[in-house]
């Protein structure tokens, strides 16, 4: 143990070896290795945000009133700052998931039934002669489907190698939808003029596969 005629020296020392032994004091953590140093260890404490600088999940590398509870504040500090900077912008919608509203149509249109629009002007003057664009569209579209089941069943005949739904709809230019298509072809399936040949074993018309049926 030295000794020091300077008393201030001395009382430097023995409070220095004392800090060392107390498990409390700042000098203790930032002598173990494992916890980093000192003030740093306190400051990424906070920043981690998994302690608090009291109760059951307070810091080790904290001592209260001392400058390491200031650092470990200003890591939390630090945290706070760049969480904020990296936020996302606000999403005004577009292409890909989880967007949110998506933007309405352009001023001066409105979207009908299967996407068909109509501009104010012509909405209006439907009405004025007393059509019903939207059931006159329906009856139009139903037309078109009881007639399509013949061309899918063509379609289908000379294919070498059994389609699903999507495909059908692409052979037939888009003038049905993937959907549609499922439907014409479970209801050709029921009527015994397809079959289904997928060995997936799924029951999601859109993704069988059916042929022509035999002798059909």
């Amino acid at each position: 143990m030295a000794k020091f005629k300077d008393a201030h020296l001395q009382k430097l020392y023995d409070g220095m070896l004392a800090a060392a032994a107390d498990k409390n004091s700042e000098l203790y953590h930032e002598g173990q290795p494992r916890r980093g140093a000192g003030h740093r260890a306190a400051f990424w404490d906070g920043f981690s945000g998994k302690y608090t600088l009291n109760g059951a999940t307070r810091s080790a590398n904290v001592v209260p009133g001392t400058f390491s509870s200031a650092c470990f504040q200003a890591g939390q500090a630090w945290a706070r700052k760049l969480a904020a900077e990296s936020k996302p912008a606000s999403n005004r919608g577009g292409a890909g998931r989880n967007q949110g509203r998506k933007p309405g149509a352009p001023d001066g249109l409105r979207r009908k039934a299967r996407g068909v629009r109509f501009s104010d002007t012509e909405w209006e003057d439907a009405k004025l002669v007393g059509i019903d664009v939207v059931r006159a569209f329906v009856a139009q579209r139903a037309a078109e489907l009881r007639a399509l089941p013949g061309e899918v069943l063509l379609h289908l005949q000379a294919s070498p190698e059994p389609l699903e739904a999507y495909q059908v709809a692409k052979a037939l230019g888009g003038r049905l939808t993937p959907m549609e298509a499922g439907r014409v072809l479970a209801g050709l399936e029921q009527d015994g003029f397809v079959a289904s040949d997928d060995e997936t074993g799924t029951a999601n018309d859109l993704y069988r596969r059916f042929r022509a049926a035999p002798g059909r």
